[in-house]
């Protein structure tokens, strides 16, 4: 049995103990908010990035294209702050079979041009690789 002077002792110990976890408790969480806090992308002045290729409809060049198309809108996000103007960027920079694909989606005003993730996803599903075509169909449907 503790007498009622160690168990005063105990009682300060144990309550110490409790504030360093609350502390570090709110330390880590810090950490943890500060690990995943987005870094502001600043576009860097001089920057000259070379303009992606035009983009025909070839299988083997959608993703490096797409990836070219990523790199301008990382390093300049005040010009592409919004889904339209990086679909527009993209639109831009098609041809051929394309093109021929995007005309009927703007004569048509489909709100997939005012909307970036679904452009990705159409433009993969018909120029992707099938089974990434496969998986966009499935995103589609599943709307």
């Amino acid at each position: 049995r503790l007498n009622m002077e160690g168990s005063a002792e105990l009682r300060q110990v144990v309550e110490k103990h409790a504030d360093l976890l609350k502390e570090t408790g709110e330390k880590i969480a810090n950490l943890s908010l500060a690990a995943v806090a987005p870094v502001p992308v600043v576009p860097a002045p001089g920057l000259r990035l070379v303009m992606p290729e035009k983009y025909g409809g070839e299988l083997e060049a959608l993703r490096p294209f797409l990836n070219q198309c990523q790199l301008h809108f990382n390093t300049r996000p005040d010009l592409f702050a919004s889904d339209v103007p990086k679909v527009a960027f993209i639109w831009s920079l098609l041809k051929d079979q394309a093109a021929r694909w995007v005309s009927p989606l703007l004569e048509q005003d489909s709100p997939t041009l005012h909307n970036y993730s679904q452009f990705i996803e159409a433009i993969k599903s018909v120029f992707g690789p099938p089974g990434q075509r496969l998986q966009a169909e499935r995103d589609q449907i599943g709307r």
